[in-house]
């Protein structure tokens, strides 16, 4: 079930138990160019991208009113309520249907604040699918809260007495109801709630913290359910799962009986600074978890100026996570808590990284403008930079692949929505915007390293690893397009240009170096042979572009032939440069622009002499040189030794120009662009008493927009098919609502009336009628009058809701079959293939 297609159908309500659709299906989980389902076709690339994967961690909400907890309800809710009906099976979670779930509310655009909860027949298909797939599953329920400002959850609060009634008479329901559905369909793990950072620091009068002790219960109730079997825990938030003011508060669950592993949501701060053009290493975000803030110091944010202070006792910097971890806890009454060293391992529940510079500043944070959570990274503009992103991943996974202490690690998030699609179809999909610069992994980390790229590159023509040394080279590659053989140095020198490196030899090894660094270097003017300041700088007269344009294929849909454009306000010449790179629009935008202004900087050539004692200068390095008036800073391209001097060449250089992040407002230039899909025909015979002779008559139509018609094929023993008709114009047909002497009401289900030149004859039920006015009295409901009854000889009947409407026009198709044989139809849709289209059994019943 979980491969086939779920659709919207509108529906018409006849009676108080009757139904009828009308009008176009719009599939709802279907929305990619294969022909899988969108959650089936995201499954198949996460195995594709990261095949090493074992574990998934299913994520389902539901939602809640309030951060107050004596006011807050949590429930189930969804996206719409309107006369439309989901098929197969239409949303039901526990007992509470669409008809009465709670609607998510909306933003100032109309569109609703979240997705809404997985129907329950849904997520189980769907953790049966992980187990077939071979992959283990840890249920994730969590809510979020549904107001306005879409707070975090961590801000939860409210006083010790209202704690026992939420969890009791609230949480429990919600915890309870997907204990149930992970006991049926027998998850590997159970997340019993997460970060409630506020609330479990809530103290009553006898110095206890209420909340925990009702996540204990909790827990007790869901162990007892689930077994031994599988791994319950608690996601504690980085800044709760250690302690509060001192004391160990959530020590009484961790020690639980009842809770198998420590659970942390582990969006720890790594770095706390600026990132370097080219970003961190993962050596520095390894490093990153044994330092730094949280570690060896923490700010106290109490001053207008936060102020760095150092630890004195490391017992309390929380993310010295081992010290936590590898020691017994005491409060600061001296009581020991029942916790003892290393008694649990630690699962990541969480962690992960926005795709923006300096997301390791502040790993928790996300740009949502419809979330009074949105915000950058400490020190960072917010630009777009998938390397960041990677490399921190990358670092995280360094520093605990082999620790005794961290079991198990929960990337946040791989979405069911499968890439491109998502984020690009912005119609279907409001979040689409935040895919950008959010924690999405899709699309981002399956791109390749430029460094290895060159490492392969350089192995493929026989050189050795000990020959070559890419390590300094950044930047991530999507693909590159080869139309013909090219020799690898060409293929070299593109790269080149495209991620800002050099190429040098050193000590017998090329060394491939990033542009972008700082000055090595200050030389005083009186140190140069020759001081003669007009030949330090030789401005080139060469002819300088004032725009350059970049043609890459573009990553989205089908990789494109795009442009991307930089120019300066001055007249000149335009350059054109073609780039065989599947990247980005950002990314393209940015190349174009350090390809123009470093243009511009290198006009300035610089060729003079130094002392011998610069002879350790090589190639690539950037010097700066200052003549009294003015700092020359500038990038050596040669040197060369004479008697006792050398011979420096070098090209003017600006470090900050160089960068491989970009300013989300202008890449991904998100349009929408729906797929296209086969519609199933539909054909269905129809008796009409007039057609005399061996002749059968039959509606088509498919029940999706986009169809483009269909033929028809036969077969009297379902082996051997040939065709029979063809036909591009789908019948008209519909419902009776209504039926009086003096009119009929029908809603159509396809097609469409002429109001302007009605009259034609329509079957209704088993009666000819032509009538001779027909108006659109709703959407698809028309109002027919001046009825003629009883034509082509057919009789007069009393009709009844329900019946079907059929409009006799030149759609309807007829042709000869075999009388008193039974034979198989199948219509075949324009693009489809026989073997992928389900046969029809019919039998033509002659008068």
């Amino acid at each position: 079930m979980i491969r086939k297609y779920r659709r919207k159908l509108h529906e018409k309500k006849i009676s108080s138990s009757q139904y009828i659709p009308y009008g176009p299906a719009q599939r709802v989980n279907h929305n990619n160019h294969t022909k899988k389902s969108d959650s089936m076709l995201s499954l198949d690339q996460l195995k594709e991208s990261l095949p090493n994967v074992e574990w998934a961690s299913v994520v389902v909400n539901w939602f809640a009113s309030s951060l107050n907890i004596k006011d807050c309800k949590i429930y189930p809710a969804v996206e719409f309520q309107d006369d439309s009906a989901i098929v197969p099976d239409d949303w039901q979670v526990g007992n509470i249907t669409r008809d009465n779930a709670q609607l998510i509310s909306k933003d100032d655009n109309g569109n609703p604040r979240y997705g809404g909860t997985v129907s329950d027949a849904a997520l189980i298909r769907y953790i049966e699918e992980l187990h077939s797939r071979g992959y283990k599953v840890m249920l994730y329920p969590m809510f979020l809260l549904d107001t306005k400002n879409k707070e975090w959850r961590g801000k939860l609060g409210g006083t010790p007495q209202d704690i026992s009634d939420f969890f009791e008479n609230r949480y429990s329901k919600f915890i309870g109801h997907y204990t149930s559905i992970a006991k049926q369909t027998k998850v590997e793990g159970f997340i019993i709630g997460s970060e409630f950072a506020q609330l479990t620091r809530v103290k009553d009068v006898e110095g206890n913290y209420p909340a925990v002790a009702e996540l204990v219960k909790v827990a007790k109730q869901v162990k007892l359910q689930l077994g031994k079997e599988v791994n319950v825990t608690y996601a504690a938030d980085w800044s709760e799962y250690h302690s509060y003011d001192g004391w160990y508060n959530m020590d009484e669950l961790w020690s639980s009986e009842f809770i198998d592993v420590v659970g942390i949501d582990a969006y720890f701060p790594l770095t706390d600074g600026e990132e370097p053009p080219f970003g961190y290493s993962a050596e520095d975000v390894a490093g990153g978890w044994s330092s730094g803030v949280g570690y060896d110091y923490f700010y106290d944010y109490s001053k207008s100026d936060p102020e760095k202070i150092k630890y004195n006792d490391s017992e309390y910097a929380w993310k010295n996570i081992e010290k936590w971890w590898s020691e017994v806890h005491v409060n600061p009454g001296g009581s020991k808590t029942k916790w003892q060293p290393k008694m649990k391992k630690i699962w990541f529940t969480e962690y992960g990284f926005p795709s923006m510079n300096g997301c390791t500043n502040e790993p928790n944070v996300f740009v949502d403008k419809g979330s009074i959570e949105s915000k950058y990274p400490r020190y960072s503009n917010g630009e777009v930079s998938f390397l960041s992103q990677k490399t921190a991943i990358e670092g995280t996974l360094k520093k605990w692949q082999s620790s005794e202490m961290v079991e198990k690690m929960f990337l946040w998030a791989w979405d069911a929505r499968p890439f491109p699609y998502f984020p690009n179809l912005c119609d279907m999909w409001a979040d689409c915007h935040n895919w950008q610069t959010g924690h999405w992994i899709q699309g981002k980390i399956s791109q390749l390293n430029v460094s290895d790229v060159l490492s392969d590159l350089l192995q493929k023509v026989g050189l050795k690893g000990d020959q070559f040394d890419t390590s300094d080279v950044k930047g991530l590659l999507s693909g590159y397009v080869i139309n013909d053989q090219q020799p690898v140095r060409s293929i070299i020198k593109m790269l080149r240009r495209c991620y800002f490196f050099d190429v040098v030899e050193q000590n017998s090894k090329l060394k491939f170096i990033q542009k972008g660094r700082g000055v090595k270097t200050e030389i005083p003017i009186g140190e140069m042979v020759t001081n003669n300041v007009a030949k330090l700088v030789n401005i080139s007269q060469l002819d300088l572009n004032s725009k350059v344009n970049v043609v890459y294929f573009n990553r989205n849909f089908g990789y494109p032939i795009d442009v991307k454009y930089a120019e300066l306000p001055k007249q000149g010449n335009a350059a054109t440069v073609e780039i065989p790179l599947i990247m980005e629009e950002g990314e393209a935008q940015n190349i174009a622009e350090v390809l123009l202004y470093s243009s511009w900087q290198e006009r300035n050539v610089y060729n003079f002499k130094l002392p011998i004692k610069y002879a350790w200068l090589l190639p690539s390095d950037v010097i700066a040189i200052s003549d009294g008036e003015k700092r020359h800073t500038m990038r050596i391209i040669k040197t060369k030794f004479e008697s006792m001097s050398i011979q420096v060449m070098g090209v003017g250089y600006d470090p900050s120009i160089y960068k491989l992040s970009f300013p989300s407002t202008r890449s991904l230039m998100l349009k929408e662009y729906p797929p296209s899909h086969i519609s199933k025909s539909i054909v269905e015979m129809i008796d009409l008493p007039h057609i005399k002779g061996n002749i059968a008559s039959f509606t088509l139509i498919s029940e999706e927009e986009g169809w483009k018609g269909a033929t028809l094929f036969i077969s009297y023993d379902d082996k051997n098919y040939k065709p029979i008709a063809s036909a591009n114009i789908q019948s008209t047909y519909g419902y009776v609502i209504e039926f009086t002497d003096e009119g009929i009401t029908v809603v159509l289900r396809f097609g469409k009336l002429d109001v302007m030149n009605p009259t034609v004859l329509a079957l209704v039920g088993k009666e000819v009628i032509k009538f001779q006015s027909a108006k659109l009295i709703d959407k698809n409901k028309y109002k027919l009058s001046g009825l003629i009854r009883g034509q082509k000889g057919t009789k007069k009947y009393e009709h009844t809701a329900g019946e079907k409407f059929v409009l006799l026009d030149h759609s309807i198709i007829s042709f000869e079959v075999q009388r008193g044989k039974k034979f198989y139809l199948k219509a075949v849709t324009y693009g489809d293939s026989l073997d992928n289209t389900k046969a029809k059994l019919l039998i033509k019943n002659f008068s």
